[in-house]
């Protein structure tokens, strides 16, 4: 499915025809993919092991902040040889771009210290946000937790409301695309 949508992309253009009815930033990334030499399964395969071992070094290095060393390496190896991730890393299927994006979000995340980051911190956490929206939509709902947590007992600060505004203005700048066209396409 996602192949054929991308080669679909390929042929009628990036606006493509249809509605979105699963997440379009893998087909996209798919077809950018193939725009750039990668045309076959195997190529996309090895690209996807590669997203693999950089989310199980980005996993790694978030829990090497958190805690220490000796954890953040052990859990890089059970992230990169956790069957699962693995076995997605070789289909055509967005999970192993969400794992990647996800511990990418994980790892962003950790390295800061929220109660002084800037705004374009919190612009990058939204587009994150929004990549991971943008290939699975209930991800969408990260944006809650991260509002919430990430500055706790701040609320009522201006700084705190720019910068979950700023937050919202970069998960907008990576979702809205798709979102207006998709109403375009389909009036919803």
């Amino acid at each position: 499915l996602y192949w054929g949508w991308a080669e679909h992309l390929r042929e009628v253009g990036p606006l493509g025809t249809n509605p979105f009815f699963l997440g379009p930033l893998y087909p996209y990334v798919l077809a950018g993919l193939h725009a750039s030499g990668v045309e076959s399964v195997d190529g996309v395969l090895i690209i996807q092991a590669l997203w693999g071992a950089a989310a199980a070094a980005l996993l790694a290095d978030a829990t090497r902040r958190l805690t220490r060393p000796g954890i953040g390496l052990l859990i890089g190896l059970v992230a990169a040889g956790y069957l699962s991730a693995v076995f997605f890393d070789g289909l055509i299927l967005t999970e192993s771009l969400q794992f990647f994006l996800e511990c990418l979000l994980l790892w962003w995340v950790i390295r800061h210290d929220w109660s002084t980051a800037d705004g374009r911190a919190w612009a990058i956490t939204g587009g994150l946000i929004g990549l991971c929206a943008e290939s699975r939509a209930s991800s969408a709902l990260l944006l809650v937790p991260a509002a919430v947590l990430l500055r706790p007992g701040a609320w009522r600060s201006r700084g705190t409301v720019l910068s979950v505004g700023s937050m919202l203005a970069g998960f907008l700048i990576v979702a809205a695309p798709a979102a207006i066209r998709n109403h375009a396409v389909s009036r919803e």
